[in-house]
């Protein structure tokens, strides 16, 4: 707060500058018992003005002899310094009980920390500068190219030897997660602000990219077809335990491909979440569902259902036919732990379908499931308003992120339009078209009659 040129320290403590003064020396003012006193505090320093004015005024209550007062503000002891770390520590202490902890864990200790702290070995935050922020986004940004995870090695034991391994190569930091890192320094600046450590009025500026707008690639309906097809083929091997792990990723991939749900969202399900009676699956807002809190999910096609009760019989089968707990989550290990990701399956499983790498900045994922997915339900005239909320995000989101469908529906105006009598018709070879109206070659639970939407 600043109020007549005072600058509010605590309560009513304030600092100043005298409008005659040489060297820009704060003074402090406060009032005790009715008595305002008014004191040099011997520093251009902002932040140790601050702090010698709490000191006078602690002291003053303790002893109001004005010569014993300035004597022992004039002896105060120097400031400790805090380091760019202690701040960081601190600022992730306080965002222990966030859903974002174990993402901000991992950006604060893997890439602020080492860097600076480590490398600028920055151990009084004062001393930071836009220029060390500037620098430190811009060495972010090709940290898996020309930077330290360029050279980053992993090591694991393969038949009971250790083997060391490069990581892959990788591009640079795409916008959006340079955003999303970038909230952890913006905060951890501004409680460093707050806690008097850097100058309130400093300009450090964590610049805010504008987010990514391209289409993500989606699969076609026959590429989604490849991949559902080629899991199940994977499951046919003698060896048990990779039947079962390429059996969960097949039941993974299909769930994948008809409920349009986050990869995050669905492998953190549990049994209690699953209600097949309505055709329902409940996200409580944890894990992957971090990003739109919980809602629930209709299953609009048959084929999740029929996969959920294999899944839910193959589980009371390994449990020796006694009941599931409903607290157990729906993807499990045979000894009842977690599983919690199917990255590496589902990249070797996308690597043998051999399909061409599509155009843009992004490369398939398990997330271009949820794009075809999105596609698929615009096409049926599902209301805005019900497609945001069975999605879980906004229709900017759709628009930015998600529609392909602005030529395919070009094309299907300009067939309704030319031959108004001729009913839609599926076009063959093209592994992208897919005319408006045109449902999926498998059942649906959603089906379009009379102009408007009936359930089966």
């Amino acid at each position: 707060m600043v109020k007549n040129n005072y600058i509010q320290v605590i309560d009513d403590i304030y600092i100043y500058i005298r409008d005659n003064s040489v060297g820009c020396i704060f003074n402090y003012y406060f009032r005790v018992d009715n008595r305002a006193i008014r004191k040099s505090t011997g520093t251009s320093n902002i932040n140790e003005a601050k702090r010698k004015a709490i000191y006078a005024y602690e002291e003053y209550r303790l002893n109001p002899n004005k010569a014993v007062i300035a004597a022992a503000v004039a002896a105060a002891p120097a400031a400790k310094t805090t380091s760019f770390k202690m701040v960081a520590e601190k600022w992730l202490e306080r965002r222990k009980s966030k859903s974002d902890y174990k993402r901000n864990l991992a950006t604060v200790t893997n890439y602020l920390i080492p860097y600076f702290d480590g490398k600028l070995k920055m151990n009084d935050i004062r001393s930071l500068t836009q220029t060390h922020i500037d620098d430190y986004l811009e060495e972010r940004k090709a940290y898996w190219v020309t930077g330290a995870g360029a050279s980053l090695t992993q090591t694991y034991l393969r038949k009971g030897r250790k083997v060391v391994t490069k990581n892959k190569p990788k591009g640079e930091l795409c916008e959006n997660t340079r955003n999303r890192e970038s909230t952890p320094l913006r905060q951890i600046i501004q409680l460093a602000k707050k806690d008097g450590l850097i100058d309130a009025n400093a300009q450090l500026d964590v610049e805010w990219l504008k987010s990514e707008s391209e289409p993500r690639p989606d699969f076609s309906l026959r590429q989604a077809d490849k991949i559902c097809r080629l899991a199940k083929e994977r499951m046919l091997i003698g060896n048990l335990s990779f039947q079962r792990d390429r059996t969960m990723l097949c039941a993974y991939i299909h769930l994948l491909r008809h409920t349009g749900m986050r990869p995050g969202e669905l492998i953190g399900l549990e049994w209690r979440d699953v209600d097949l009676t309505n055709r329902l699956l409940i996200i409580r807002g944890r894990r992957g569902g971090r990003k739109t809190g919980s809602r629930v999910v209709p299953l609009l096609y048959d084929e999740p259902i029929t996969v959920l009760k294999e899944m839910q019989n193959r589980r009371i089968a390994e449990l020796d036919g006694a009941s599931i707990n409903e607290n157990d989550p729906i993807f499990i290990k045979k000894d009842g732990t977690r599983i919690d990701s199917f990255k590496t399956s589902f990249n070797t499983l996308l690597k043998a379908c051999e399909f061409e790498h599509p155009s843009g900045k992004h490369d398939y994922s398990q997330y271009s499931f949820r794009h075809t997915y999105v596609t698929q339900i615009a096409k049926l005239g599902l209301p805005t308003q019900l497609l945001t909320k069975v999605l879980g995000t906004s229709l900017e989101m759709i628009n930015a992120h998600y529609d392909h469908n602005s030529a395919i529906e070009a094309l299907a105006w300009m067939d309704a339009n030319a031959k108004p009598t001729k009913a839609p018709t599926v076009v063959a070879g093209d592994d992208t078209s897919l005319r408006l109206n045109q449902l999926p070659d498998h059942k649906v639970g959603l089906v379009i009659k009379d102009g408007g939407l009936t359930f089966k």
